[in-house]
């Protein structure tokens, strides 16, 4: 509770409990001991509770109020909610599927779960994430592998090149860093182009959601970052290989 209490028991009538949304509705601060009518009589707000969801994260949360009523009153009229437990759902269902025909004539009985409910709010998310990580795994490989065809091409073509640097005293790390200085501009150009396409429709996608994380500057860094690791990756074998071969095989026949 935010402020308040809540139910003392089932029989506690009167008392109602407005969540946060529902105190922001009628432009309160304070809420607790005030009256409003429901039902045509008075009731007292005992408490505020904080707003949970009740819908889709795509939904904004509704102003909810919370009360108690004696048996059969028909405040709920569309559904009944009951808690079952977890080892004994079939025999619970079978029982009162036998229940509500013995009460009702022809009206069929139907009823769903709450988690397959709420689960069902986020099955477009879900196969959307799904497909998402798919092609972005395979985006991912066919990247790497034209990055790693690219640099055995560019290697195999300065073989002769990176043996004459180190004949004339240039190191290992000035070799490797020679080649892998030339993709990691790739890379970067290529992010660079990237972010701002992935910033507009992440921002688009995001908007759905009244209650939304920022697309701040730390996660474009991170992406840099691993996109960056994966290039010297996958560079790193064929460079440093070249770099250090001997430079005799590369120039016997000069």
């Amino acid at each position: 509770m935010d402020a308040g209490r809540d139910f003392t028991s089932s029989q506690e009538q009167p008392g109602v409990i407005l969540n946060q949304a529902a105190l922001e509705a009628m432009g309160w601060t304070d809420a607790v001991g005030r009256t409003i009518e429901l039902d045509g009589s008075p009731r007292e707000v005992i408490g505020v509770a904080p707003d949970l969801r009740h819908l889709s994260l795509k939904d904004q949360v509704i102003p909810v109020l919370y009360f108690q009523t004696h048996p059969g009153h028909r405040a709920s009229p569309d559904n009944l909610i009951l808690r079952l437990q977890p080892t004994e759902v079939t025999a619970t269902i079978t029982a009162l599927d036998r229940l509500w025909k013995s009460q009702t004539e022809g009206v069929p009985f139907s009823f769903s779960f709450i988690e397959e409910d709420y689960a069902s709010y986020y099955q477009a998310e879900q196969q959307f994430f799904t497909l998402f990580a798919i092609f972005s795994i395979l985006g991912i490989i066919i990247a790497c592998l034209g990055l790693l065809a690219m640099v055995i091409f560019v290697v195999n073509q300065r073989k002769k090149e990176l043996s004459i640097r180190k004949v004339l005293g240039a190191s290992v790390n000035h070799v490797v860093l020679r080649i892998g200085r030339e993709f990691t501009f790739i890379v970067i150009l290529a992010f660079i182009l990237a972010a701002p396409m992935a910033y507009y429709f992440g921002e688009q996608w995001l908007a759905q959601y009244p209650d939304r994380i920022p697309l701040g500057a730390g996660i474009f860094i991170l992406a840099a970052l691993i996109s960056l690791g994966l290039c010297w990756g996958t560079i790193g074998y064929h460079t440093l290989r070249a770099a250090y071969a001997n430079p005799a095989h590369h120039l016997k026949d000069e």
